[in-house]
């Protein structure tokens, strides 16, 4: 189940080169999270909380970039 996260969490959002892959890091009630977009719809989302912020921009801009990829049999981020 994805956690429910407000736009007023998010602390910071990346993008692939051809903006079809997002990825935002946010908080929500004191836990970490990694969202991962693809179109403009959320596929997976992620909790980083215990690691860092700067871990979690790492995961997100791993996959903006192409180094995760998505599961084509369960639309998960393959991490």
């Amino acid at each position: 189940m994805t956690p429910k996260k407000t736009t007023n969490n998010v602390i910071v959002s990346l993008y692939s080169d051809d903006l079809s892959l997002m990825a935002q890091v946010m908080t929500e009630d004191e836990k970490l999270y990694v969202d991962f977009y693809k179109d403009d719809v959320l596929i997976d989302s992620r909790e980083a909380t215990g690691h860092s912020v700067q871990y979690a921009h790492d995961i997100a801009e791993n996959y903006t970039l192409g180094v995760l990829r998505i599961d084509k049999n369960t639309w998960r981020v393959d991490v």
